[in-house]
């Protein structure tokens, strides 16, 4: 009975004592968290002292570029301080009455010059938006897994080689931005990060990712570009809300079957990897607007390719193509197609509906003979067939009515057809560096040509004189 007594005299002497603010003050401090939209309405302050003048209606402190390299302790005054931006000054670490600003939504700390981030960050409870971009620091402390509420972490162009394991208790995470640092691995936990919009992993030393990133449904832009990938993930079809997708300057050999099944961007940029064929089912990404697989090792295309109806542009230069069906390039809404670069001796097949086809670059292969399955193309404004092993011009060129431009640079070619005369909007005509003792004084009579260059020819003298006189009023290179 007489403990039961003590208990409840502690008890009342407990509930007696008073609040840490009533005690200070006589009354109780009132703080709360202002949403972004008041955060955005709040008076910002540029200097310290001024903050503390109205220190309860202090939420928003921005010392930015202001050469700073210490805060005062006094700081700790401003209760209320909601967003407080430290960009671009000169501190070292970062200041320990920083960590005593409870009520802290929003930390800048970009460009400085911090090794670390001290664990004490997961003080910051509140904190939803850090950024400590351009700096030196190498990693991430363990701690900041436990500041739960970030909604947005930027930590790019630092030096960071890992991650902390635990990253995905950071599920509230909407961006993450990782670019330009030194990462070679990535937790498998980053695929708890169920919320994440956005993972910037461009500029790294990644060579592989983990089969969860699969698992970030919300994501909307994966950026990997300039690392050392040599596969992606099986699944990575499932992260149907991405609307960008990065991955040029990698060691892609293949991609994943499931590929295709990403359809909600417009551009799909393959560049400088070491793809060896494009997916069989490419076909199925009908929504394509741009496809770039340049500077790869393709040796074949997939007859699927055709069934890009909607495709615009179609980019495969500088791969190792030997030989092109007409029919794997028979688009009906491409303009421009690039197929410079390759080893191509041949192209077989038709072509029936490219009738928006604009330009075409067939540079730098190995073709003796102008690809007949083009001269149907009369939409044709742009052709560069130059550094071949063309030995004429077909009479079939001049099919091309709509042609401006005409690139035959670098070839065999001996004779040409005076018929190209006919060609009334050919505006530049290089043939530059062939085998023509003569070409047709009637191209002088083509009316909007005010270009054309026939340096490196054998031309006899006195065709040079002819010429001379026929093309005083255009511009002519001989």
């Amino acid at each position: 009975m007489r403990m039961k007594r003590v208990i409840l005299v502690c008890l009342v002497l407990i509930i007696a004592l008073p609040k840490p603010e009533v005690a200070a003050k006589g009354k109780k401090v009132k703080t709360f968290l202002l949403s972004e939209e008041e955060i955005s309405a709040a008076k910002v302050f540029y200097s310290v002292d001024d903050a503390l003048i109205s220190k309860k209606k202090s939420y928003v402190l921005d010392l930015t570029n202001q050469h700073v390299t210490g805060l005062p302790e006094k700081l700790s005054k401003l209760v209320n301080l909601q967003v407080l931006k430290l960009g671009y000054n000169n501190l070292e670490t970062i200041p320990e009455v920083v960590f005593k600003l409870a009520n802290l939504q929003y930390l800048e700390l970009n460009n400085n010059k911090f090794v670390s981030i001290p664990e004490r960050i997961s003080k910051l409870t509140h904190l939803k938006y850090l950024t400590v971009k351009e700096n030196n620091i190498n990693q991430l402390p363990e701690s900041i897994c436990f500041c739960t509420k970030l909604r947005v972490l930027k930590a790019g162009e630092n030096k960071i080689k890992e991650l902390p394991a635990d990253i995905g208790n950071l599920n509230q995470l909407r961006e993450l931005d990782l670019f330009n640092n030194q990462l070679t691995s990535i937790p498998e936990s980053i695929g708890e990060l169920s919320m994440l919009e956005l993972l910037d992993l461009d500029w790294n030393e990644l060579s592989k990712l983990p089969e969860s990133v699969a698992n970030l449904k919300e994501l909307k832009s994966l950026r990997l570009e300039q690392n050392k990938l040599v596969k992606l993930p099986e699944d990575i079809g499932n992260l149907t809300n991405l609307s960008e997708l990065k991955i040029s300057d990698n060691q892609l050999e293949s991609l994943p079957e499931s590929f295709a099944r990403l359809k909600g961007f417009n551009e799909l940029i393959l560049t400088k990897n070491k793809l060896i064929e494009l997916p069989e089912n490419i076909g199925e990404m009908s929504h394509l607007l741009v496809l770039d697989a340049s500077q790869n090792q393709i040796k074949c295309l997939p007859n699927s390719l055709a069934q890009l109806v909607n495709l615009k542009e179609l980019y495969l230069h500088n791969n190792k193509l030997k030989s092109v069906d007409g029919r794997q390039i028979d688009l009906p809404s491409v303009e421009v197609i690039n197929l410079s670069l390759n080893n191509i001796e041949s192209f077989i097949g038709k072509i029936n509906n490219c009738k928006q086809l604009k330009s075409i670059d067939i540079e730098s292969n190995n073709l003796n003979s102008y690809p007949l399955l083009f001269t149907n193309v009369i939409s044709l404004n742009y052709i560069n067939i130059s550094n071949n092993l063309i030995r004429d011009i077909p009479l079939s060129f001049t099919k091309h009515i709509n042609l401006t431009e005409a690139y035959f640079s670098n070839n065999q070619i001996i004779t040409i057809s005076k018929k190209i005369s006919s060609m009334k909007s050919l505006q530049k005509l290089f043939l530059d560096n062939n085998k023509l003792p003569v070409i047709p004084l009637d191209f002088a009579n083509i009316p909007n040509l005010d270009e054309i260059d026939l340096s490196g020819n054998p031309l006899y003298s006195w065709h040079i004189k002819q010429l001379k006189k026929k093309f005083q009023n255009k511009h002519l290179v001989l």
